[in-house]
């Protein structure tokens, strides 16, 4: 029977947050980078092992965020390269930005010497270790299907009227639209799932059009109502229903139908409908067109 003590656990975990000042003197940021926060990506597994192969620590820079806000569409892991999150750090609630390819390595020993004050809270830890997962295991829709969000154009549902006809971007391209509302929109919202009926990986061709299904989840929040976090994803679900009524399909690339576009909650928003859905990461649409 071994009679070799137990090894001391450290304090260090996944989303500790490396105090600026031990960052600074290590060399790991700049001087001049004032708003850079540095937190652990490692898993806890490998932070804990004393094995030969694990004696380096990654990494992840995030920045304040100087608008004080997150944005909508980089919430919730749902951007695979940009996470926001709003996370209290002494006493102080900051918007933060994290970069997938802001990372570093540095050796496990120059921490062990230190302990971590802070650590991410326990939504924006679990939102974080999807969010870094997701890089290599994202839900990969048709090809065909992302290239016809792109090739489409919608109008604004907010500016159909016909009185101000000069001032609606009729060839505003759908991808965009999307993003823009998502954006605006997106900060209360957890997930957006789809479905395209058994072809999640069909490459269809453009004479074939995808039917499309759509669910808005929002977070479930201490303190708000059923109906305030319905009434949330509602507002969302039904200008992305609006934009895929109002578009216009090159028939090149082919079309999309929009069967339906549900609001519904975390707590409603079962693991079966999860199973039966694609997280939709929406990070290729583009803004950066000519429209």
């Amino acid at each position: 029977m071994s009679t070799e003590a137990p090894r001391k656990l450290h304090p260090w975990r996944q989303g500790s947050l490396v105090e600026p000042g031990l960052a600074l003197e290590k060399g790991w940021v700049n001087s001049d980078e004032t708003d850079a926060l540095l937190f652990v990506a490692t898993h806890d597994c490998d932070l804990q092992t004393a094995a030969e192969g694990a004696q380096f620590v990654e990494l992840i820079k995030c920045i304040k965020l100087t608008t004080g806000r997150t944005s909508g569409k980089h919430v919730s892991g749902q951007h695979a390269r940009i996470l926001h999150i709003e996370q209290e750090i002494d006493s102080a609630l900051l918007a933060l930005s994290l970069d997938q390819t802001q990372k570093i390595v540095v050796k496990k020993e120059d921490l062990l010497d230190h302990a971590p004050k802070h650590i991410l809270s326990d939504q924006n830890l679990r939102t974080f270790s999807r969010w870094l997962a997701s890089r290599y295991s994202r839900s990969a829709l048709p090809d065909s299907f992302e290239q016809r969000l792109k090739a489409a154009h919608t109008i604004s549902p907010d500016k159909t009227d016909n009185k101000h006809a000069d001032k609606v971007k009729k060839d505003r391209r759908l991808s965009n639209a999307l993003l823009s509302v998502i954006t605006e929109l997106g900060n209360p919202i957890e997930g957006i799932y789809l479905t395209l009926e058994g072809k999640e990986s069909i490459e269809l061709k453009p004479e074939e059009p995808y039917s499309l299904g759509i669910a808005v989840v929002s977070h479930s929040k201490k303190g708000q109502s059923a109906q305030q976090q319905i009434g949330e994803a509602t507002k969302l679900a039904d200008k992305i229903k609006a934009l895929f009524e109002l578009s216009s399909w090159d028939k090149s690339v082919g079309s999309v139908i929009i069967k339906s576009c549900v609001p519904t909650t975390e707590r409603d928003f079962s693991l079966y409908h999860a199973k039966r859905t694609l997280r939709w990461n929406y990070d290729y649409l583009s803004v950066n067109d000519d429209e």
